[in-house]
């Protein structure tokens, strides 16, 4: 499918609907007042995630003073975006840290199973640190392989640091 009069148009499929070509928009919206303070637009097919930083900084200059506190979906929780809010000084509440500090105990500080991403093709996962995790063992009782990271390279990440909602 391919638009002959908007070549930048992307094939998308929202849902169960069919495919169409479309595009997506993506927005700062300021909290206190509803009042949508940035916008940008792009392909349909693109991973939004490299949006954030702009719609941020087009906020901050609208508004006139940084934003405290940065709510968006899972597409977002990249770690580049994560460090970027923290370098800022701005709180992260993207999707798969908004379970940090739920929990109790020594697993108070732990990544929600939605933060780390399977690589099939090398039988490894991708912490949201960037770091690779690696097949340990298995947990018969469980049915489930254990995958687990440097310990140095985990105590000297930056995300330890990343404030959490």
């Amino acid at each position: 499918m391919v638009s002959r009069t908007d070549g930048d148009a992307a094939v998308v499929r929202r849902g169960v609907g069919k495919a169409k070509l479309g595009y997506q928009t993506h927005r700062g919206i300021d909290g206190a007042y509803g009042v949508i303070t940035a916008s940008e637009v792009g392909r349909g097919d693109e991973n939004e995630a490299h949006r954030l930083g702009g719609l941020i900084d087009a906020s901050h200059w609208v508004v006139g003073k940084q934003a405290g506190v940065v709510v968006a979906d899972t597409k977002y929780g990249t770690r580049e975006n994560y460090l970027a809010c923290h370098r800022r000084g701005v709180v992260a509440d993207i999707a798969p840290l908004r379970r940090v500090g739920v929990q109790s105990g020594r697993r108070r500080r732990i990544f929600a199973e939605s933060a780390f991403i399977y690589d099939g093709q090398r039988d490894v996962y991708r912490c949201p640190g960037g770091e690779e995790l690696r097949r340990r063992n298995h947990r018969v009782g469980r049915q489930a392989y254990e995958y687990v990271g440097l310990a140095r390279v985990c105590r000297g990440c930056q995300l330890r640091s990343v404030r959490v909602r």
